[in-house]
């Protein structure tokens, strides 16, 4: 995992995304939404290709707080 990659936000699987320069400053923004925000469905895509849902983003924040 590089936290240095383009990736792309997406709330829902049937928005928009939402681009950020780095994979980290999309983590931080979805975990900035409030816990009623946060829908199941919600991923992050990153360039390469993989795709991070919430148990994932949530992990990925522990280990660079």
């Amino acid at each position: 995992m590089n936290l240095n990659e383009p990736a792309v936000w997406f709330a829902a699987p049937v928005t928009t995304g939402e681009p950020f320069d780095l994979l980290e400053e999309a983590v931080r923004h979805a975990l900035r939404l409030p816990a009623d925000d946060r829908h199941n469905r919600a991923t992050i895509i990153t360039s390469p290709g993989a795709t991070y849902g919430w148990n994932a983003i949530e992990h990925i924040f522990e280990r660079f707080k």
